[in-house]
């Protein structure tokens, strides 16, 4: 038998991230920016993160995603 990873699904467990070294000053935009758009930090990140890539698919600099 061949120990090789599974593949990743849509359904996979969800990862975690932990930064280190954030500005102060960054975290503090964030939060405002989160609360004017009544959404949560974690969701304005991820927001924002999902709109790079697409903008970034979309120039061709990043492969288009499967989903």
């Amino acid at each position: 038998m061949c120990n090789m990873p599974k593949k990743k699904t849509e359904d996979a467990e969800p990862g975690a991230w932990m930064l280190r070294d954030v500005p102060r000053d960054l975290m503090e935009r964030m939060k405002i920016a989160a609360a004017v758009q009544r959404t949560t930090v974690k969701a304005l990140l991820f927001q924002l993160a999902e709109n790079h890539l697409a903008e970034m698919e979309k120039k061709g600099q990043f492969p288009k995603s499967r989903s």
